[in-house]
């Protein structure tokens, strides 16, 4: 007795047309990008027509195939990548793909940071840049996330900046005022910070003068700088009254002659009593060797006796990047604190426990959004996915699974090939070595490294891009886990099949193999399917494992809604 083997039947809706389909396959596999892909010939429609069928109006094409006599079929709802038309031959070819590839299409003209407002969460990234690509779409409701703020090191030039333990280097500008240290502070926009500089004035201190200079003193020099070098500059600023204020940067040469009498990074108008931050940049002009920071009233206002001036929480560091005060005595779980000299009267640093970098969220121009996000999601150990019916998912890879058993032996299977090796890297290794390597603003080439095994059979991996900070080389690994051995099968075509699913294989002379379907490639010429699976592990003769004996596929209905049978 044979089993017979029926063409399936498949149809192509494409332009407003729905064509029958002669030849071609359709593939749906875990470790493709895109997931799903199909190559279909169908005969030449009408002449007229042909040119409606054109891939470059973000054309779709609905896939319907299946085995009449089973009563089974599936749906594909795929974007239009390719066609050719052969004239002699009367076909036409289609490329279909889902929409991963609409990802790797688009790219933006302008540095895009938008996503940086999202990085505590990874689905809200991928969300922000979906939307961006693919406006109204968002990822299906799921529980995988990560926390992908970003942490890096930063020095902090101000020496003194909250006055911790002595005034120093801060010194009133202006006539009439007096400068002090505070005490005592509650509440304060600064955590853990209860001192202050505050400026009394017994009389008017000037037209635009007045205020709280870092600019010279006993226990601090100016603050050290670079020529064309850009630096970040803040601090928090109160007064007692409302008052046009302003934070400036005064530049010096080696010498100590002025380069620049004072650039104006900030203005504000203050609501008195209230805690003001102001913040800017400034690109230093050559020659430069030092600078002082100054707080201070507006042109065409000036302080009156009585009135007092506070700052607090003084910052000035390398860069363009939005970064909170910091000194020495700051406390943070994700970083730690520490001064370059003396506590209190010489620079801070912060140094993150995991680095991940902030230009990880700089979108650059002609960066495409599946190249933006790939860092993300693979240092979080996630996967992104679009699925045959355009639903976006973000994953664990290793918890991900499509209920039901696909079971394949004797009965129902053709051909199948069983395959052990040590000798491919990519099948089965002891450790795992991704390297980043990227330049960074200043235009220096960086490298960092991250691992995950054991030494012995190593993958290595080469990333050009900044590291996002380590997990990418732990989640390779964690995929490869039972791996050196791979099965490929054809058998009976089943259209309930899914990667992500249990499969449990029986071939001549090998023992049972459990693992998980990674692909599934259907024949839409002979009713065939191709399966790959991944993850096998050996059940010998007399092994008792707990699958789902129970399933009947007989018993599966044929109107089966993928879009609920494919949540996990």
């Amino acid at each position: 007795m044979t089993t017979p083997i029926l063409r399936p039947e498949a149809t192509v809706e494409i332009a407003d047309q729905t064509i029958e389909v002669s030849d071609g396959e359709v593939t749906l596999d875990t470790l493709m990008v895109p997931y799903a892909r199909a190559t279909l010939t169908v005969p030449v429609v009408d002449p007229e027509d042909v040119e409606a069928i054109d891939p470059r109006e973000d054309l779709r094409a609905e896939i319907v195939a299946g085995d009449a006599a089973a009563g089974t079929s599936r749906a594909f709802n795929l974007g239009v990548r390719g066609r050719v038309v052969d004239h002699v031959a009367r076909t036409i070819e289609l490329e279909l793909a889902s929409d991963e590839a609409l990802l790797m299409d688009w790219a933006p003209l302008e540095l895009d940071d938008g996503a940086r407002q999202y990085e505590s969460s990874l689905r809200d990234v991928v969300d922000y840049v979906l939307d961006t690509v693919i406006p109204g779409t968002s990822l299906e409701a799921g529980s995988d996330d990560a926390d992908v703020t970003a942490y890096w090191s930063v020095t902090n030039l101000v020496t003194n900046p909250s006055v911790r333990g002595v005034v120093g280097n801060w010194i009133a500008g202006g006539s009439n005022g007096t400068l002090t240290r505070q005490t005592g502070l509650t509440g304060g926009p600064v955590d853990g910070v209860t001192t202050y500089t505050r400026t009394s004035w017994t009389g008017n201190s000037g037209d635009g003068q007045g205020g709280a200079y870092s600019q010279s003193g006993t226990v601090a020099p100016k603050i050290t700088c670079q020529p064309f070098k850009t630096y970040s500059v803040s601090c928090w600023v109160r007064a007692n009254v409302t008052k046009a204020v302003r934070l400036s940067v005064q530049v010096f040469a080696a010498d100590g002659s002025v380069l620049s009498s004072g650039v104006d990074v900030a203005t504000a108008t203050l609501t008195a009593n209230t805690w003001t931050r102001l913040r800017g940049t400034i690109t230093m002009p050559a020659n430069a060797a030092t600078a002082g920071l100054f707080a201070y009233c507006q042109q065409g206002t000036q302080w009156s006796n009585g009135n007092t001036f506070d700052t607090l929480g003084w910052l000035m560091h390398e860069g363009t990047y939005d970064v909170p005060s910091f000194d020495a005595a700051t406390t943070d779980a994700n970083y730690t604190y520490a001064a370059s000299g003396e506590a209190h009267v010489s620079a801070s640093t912060r140094t993150p426990h995991v680095e991940r970098l902030p230009e990880l969220f700089e979108w650059k121009p002609g960066v495409t959004a599946w190249e933006f996000l790939e860092p993300l999601t693979s240092h979080a150990g996630l996967r992104l996915f679009c699925d045959e019916h355009r639903k976006w998912r973000l994953v664990n890879p290793e918890t991900y699974n499509v209920p039901g058993v696909l079971s394949v032996a004797g009965w129902n299977s053709t051909e199948g090939t069983d395959r052990i090796t040590r000798e491919d890297p990519n099948l089965y290794c002891t450790g795992v070595v991704v390297v980043y390597e990227w330049e960074d603003g200043d235009g220096v080439k960086r490298e960092a490294v991250d691992t995950a095994g054991e030494p012995g059979r190593v993958l290595k991996w080469t990333f050009n891009r900044p590291y996002p900070g380590p997990g990418a080389a732990a989640a390779i690994l964690s995929r490869r886990a039972g791996i050196g051995r791979v099965q490929d099968v054809t058998a009976l075509a089943s259209w309930l099949t899914a990667p992500g699913m249990e499969a449990s294989i029986t071939l001549p002379g090998a023992d049972q193999q459990l693992g998980q379907v990674q692909a599934v490639r259907w024949r839409l010429n002979d009713g065939l399917m191709d399966v790959t699976t991944k993850q096998l592990i050996d059940v010998s003769s007399g092994a008792w494992i707990d699958t789902d004996a129970d399933l009947d596929w007989d018993d599966v209905d044929a109107d089966t809604d993928w879009d609920d049978w494919a949540e996990s």
